[in-house]
Parts: C-alpha cells; sequence; structure tokens
C-alpha cells in the first residue's frame, strides 16, 4: 500500500513542479518483491498477489541501492 500510495503522491507533485530529485525508501519499497507461504493472504474474500511492485516500477525509474560509494541498480 505504501508504494501505491507513494507513487500517486509523487506523480501529482510531479505534475505540479516538474523536475528531478532523489527519493530514499528501503530497498523492499524501490523494487518488486515477492513472498510465499503456505496459504495466501486473503483480504475480505480476495486473495492477495504474491508480488507487489516497487516505486521503481510504478514510476518508470531506476531504483538503486547505495553501499559505500557503490550504486547497484535493482531489478
Amino acid at each position: 500500500m505504501f508504494n501505491s500510495y507513494a507513487a500517486e503522491a509523487i506523480e501529482h507533485n510531479q505534475a505540479a513542479n516538474p523536475g528531478k530529485y532523489i527519493m530514499e525508501v528501503g530497498s523492499a519499497h524501490g523494487k518488486t518483491e515477492t513472498w510465499s507461504g503456505a496459504n495466501p493472504v486473503t483480504v475480505g474474500g480476495v486473495d492477495l498477489p504474491t508480488t507487489s511492485p516497487g516505486l521503481g516500477q510504478l514510476l518508470g525509474v531506476p531504483a538503486v541501492e547505495a553501499q559505500g560509494n557503490k550504486f547497484t541498480r535493482l531489478k
């Protein structure tokens, strides 16, 4: 849910104030996350998907991870 709300807020802000900026989020929010378990998570009788797109995928921008002075693109 965080990624969906954040992407909407960013798109709204970019429409009003175009330009470049950097956003720092945890790696779980930057790239697509996949999880599994014995049973699917169900909310209101609906099984939730086992993947969640990251902000990089939702916004069509690269997500990178910083380790010291090294940057690696997340997939």
